[in-house]
């Protein structure tokens, strides 16, 4: 009777545990569309502003490359030199990634680290702040996050609006 009791509450736990992971993965699938629709919304700007295809391909480039190097894909935001450090607050890359980061490490408390990883401090996090806190990102930014995302997305596409608007009267 105790073991039939005992393998209830083990269902029932990891039942719980499948629907908390099942939960956090639909929060982190509605974040990366997201960072889809930052995209498309960048893309209608340039497609919308630019006469050619090969001229938004060569102004895409450059432009893409380097949000994601100020949103913190590839750099600690701390790090960027003081001259970069305001294109931060335009790129989307930071907001999406600060955002996935958020849904991904929040309420983490306990990370376990290899042997080797404990006898250097450095590179062992132990739990999902403080690798939130290694980025230079912090748990109660998310709603300032979406809503900024919403923000870019409204006037990049009011952009594209009267790009393609000023494009159909100069024909």
């Amino acid at each position: 009777m105790k073991v039939s009791m005992e393998r209830k509450v083990s269902m029932k736990r990891k039942v719980s545990m499948e629907r908390k992971v099942s939960m956090e993965r639909k929060v982190s699938m509605k974040n990366k569309g997201n960072l889809v629709t930052a995209g498309v919304f960048v893309g209608s700007l340039l497609a919308a502003a630019c006469g050619s295809v090969s001229v938004a391909a060569a102004i895409a480039s450059p432009l893409i490359t380097t949000y994601m190097i100020v949103g913190g894909l590839f750099f600690h935001l701390n790090a960027l030199p003081r001259y970069l450090s305001w294109i931060q607050w335009i790129s989307w890359f930071r907001y999406s990634n600060e955002g996935l980061l958020i849904v991904q490490w929040e309420g983490i408390s306990n990370i376990t680290c290899e042997t080797e990883q404990r006898t250097n401090a450095t590179s062992c996090l132990t739990t999902g702040s403080q690798v939130l806190q290694r980025y230079s990102f912090q748990e109660d930014e998310y709603p300032f996050d979406l809503i900024l995302l919403f923000t870019l997305y409204v006037v990049f596409h009011a952009s594209s609006y009267f790009a393609l608007l000023r494009r159909t009267r100069i024909y």
